[in-house]
């Protein structure tokens, strides 16, 4: 059995090890195993990230893909029939002995006998911000040092460090991929492109989706009409939602087009107007700024005081118990602190919003004058959601646009 001053020694060396790692994160150094699919370490340093030639090739082809309406499903069968070979198979073929950690891939692949591009290999990279060269770290922890089990940080808790090495893809296009897979929009039935509304449709009863079908005009197909309906009209039965007629996607469409345009002569006339004035958020954000510093300077101090109490106990000066009292009372007040300074930011974020809200929406608002057609794009933004409601007694039906400027 261990005794006492082998586990407290233990301990110790177990939060040395955490401590120099999240240093090394801090730094922007890279300390995994093994580089993200489309990078290698660098030769010079293992601690940095460089491009890798080929594979970065086919990251750029993701974000492309997908930023043009290509669902991931239909990404992953396009690199899977011109055989481009997935990150593990690439990795292995490179001579790196990384294997993938999702029970779910290989669960596939032994179905399946192979590996292949799946949707959720596209959704990762995607998702992943070292295409834009951010390096982010420290995405988990443990209970303890003799506890391995994982526990997932919250992102507020993440070691994002930007600019650590060379990015990918732009910025700009990581982030319309971002606001595309926020909308969860769903890849069409016939060729897998995203309707120019997918993700934005919601039934006004029960707030959930409306998803697309096709009608056909004939068993050739020559002509097709597109509505949507309620998703749980489409999943259980009419009986289900008391709103379950469908709405064509096209009177939809045009609806929005006259709303749009509505928007803009409105912005031409000044008729949109701020509630909150420049000035006024901008005083906002300082004395919430003024505030955090104060807060983590006192919250330095703590975390200091705290220190020395632990080398007191070390070297005998207060006893265990001692420790325990003042740590739980100086951890408490830290932990206020900490509530404190993420309400904070959260205030902070909120206002950032609103001026790029509000920035964003002069900038869109300039860019047209009239809309006669619609595209992704455009939707993209001025739409945030549309919520359809039942049809009336006098055959009226409520369409509620959101819009995002």
């Amino acid at each position: 059995m261990i005794d006492k001053s082998n586990e407290w020694y233990l301990e110790d060396l177990s939060e040395n090890i955490r401590r120099t790692f999240k240093t090394k994160r801090e730094n922007g150094q890279f300390i995994g195993s093994f580089a993200p699919y489309g990078y290698l370490k660098d030769p010079t340093n293992k601690n940095h990230l460089v491009i890798d030639s080929v594979a970065s090739e086919i990251v750029k082809e993701i974000f492309e893909m997908y930023s043009n309406g290509i669902g991931r499903l239909t990404i992953a069968r396009k690199l899977n029939d011109r055989k481009i070979p997935c990150p593990y198979e690439y990795k292995k073929s490179i001579g790196c002995k990384w294997v993938p950690g999702s029970t779910l891939i290989n669960r596939r692949n032994s179905k399946f006998g192979g590996n292949f591009w799946y949707d959720t290999t596209v959704g990762d990279i995607l998702k992943n911000e070292t295409y834009i060269g951010n390096l982010v770290q420290g995405k988990t922890t443990y209970v303890s040092y003799k506890n391995k089990t994982p526990i997932k940080k919250d992102r507020k808790d993440w070691i994002i460090v930007a600019e650590a090495h060379e990015p990918i893809v732009s910025e700009e296009l990581f982030k319309k991929c971002t606001e595309l897979r926020s909308t969860r929009a769903r890849g069409q039935k016939f060729g897998g492109k995203i309707h120019i509304l997918s993700g934005k449709i919601f039934c006004a009863e029960y707030g959930e989706r409306m998803n697309r079908y096709t009608a056909t005009a004939s068993a050739a197909m020559a002509n097709r009409y597109e509505y949507a309906r309620c998703v749980r009209v489409l999943k259980f039965s009419k009986t289900a939602c008391k709103n379950f007629y469908s709405i064509s996607l096209k009177t939809l469409e045009s609806m929005l087009i006259e709303k749009i345009n509505s928007l803009l002569s409105r912005h031409v006339k000044g008729e949109l107007i701020d509630i909150e004035k420049v000035d006024d958020t901008k005083k906002k954000r300082k004395a919430l700024e003024i505030e955090k510093k104060k807060i983590s300077v006192d919250k330095a101090k703590k975390e200091s005081h705290l220190t020395s109490l632990y080398e007191d106990k070390l070297e005998g000066n207060i006893t265990i118990e001692q420790f325990k009292i003042f740590n739980k009372k100086i951890d408490g007040e830290i932990q206020k602190m900490n509530d404190r300074i993420e309400m904070i930011e959260k205030e902070i974020e909120m206002l950032n919003a609103k001026t790029e809200k509000k920035n964003n929406r002069d900038e869109i608002l300039k860019k047209y004058v009239k809309v006669e057609n619609l595209n992704r794009s455009i939707i993209d933004e001025f739409v945030e959601s549309i919520y359809i409601g039942c049809i009336t007694e006098n055959k009226q039906r409520e369409v509620t646009v959101n819009f995002k400027i």
